[in-house]
């Protein structure tokens, strides 16, 4: 019987874990917490999302791609399902899922005039940032 064998530890007693791993060997167990999925401003949504992952060193399209469409709910996700079946996944397929989903669920422009139309008369009590944070809402790109 090897020796070894009887000083290993059976009866609950602590491990010395750095004789468990190669020295350099170091697995990073940080994980990443995107938001929550908003279609009321899914440019927003994704804009934040893409911010957190490359703070993260995350900027491969492909894990981009994978992270953004688990937070999607069911109903959004077979929106997107065309983009995510194909194999092997294309090069740009990360911007490809933005442009899709900001396509789909981007606010109309008769849409943004009516919520323009619909904000509340009492504009000018407003801070100015608050009606440009309205604007911004309905004019993401502009």
């Amino acid at each position: 019987m090897d020796p070894k064998l009887n000083d290993a530890p059976t009866s609950g007693h602590p491990v010395d874990e750095s004789q468990l791993e190669p020295a350099g060997c170091h697995v990073n167990a940080a994980r990443l917490e995107l938001p929550q999925f908003d279609a009321e401003d899914v440019d927003t949504w994704l804009l934040m999302c893409e911010n957190l992952l490359l703070d993260a060193g995350i900027s491969r399209q492909v894990t981009m791609f994978r992270k953004v469409l688990a937070r999607l709910p069911p109903e959004r996700f077979r929106m997107v399902k065309h983009l995510a079946v194909r194999h092997p996944l294309p090069d740009d397929c990360y911007d490809q899922l933005k442009n899709c989903l900001s396509g789909r669920l981007a606010i109309a422009p008769a849409e943004r005039l009516r919520r323009l139309e619909s904000l509340p008369p009492e504009l000018r009590d407003w801070k100015p940032s608050q009606l440009y944070g309205q604007l911004e809402i309905l004019y993401p790109d502009e």
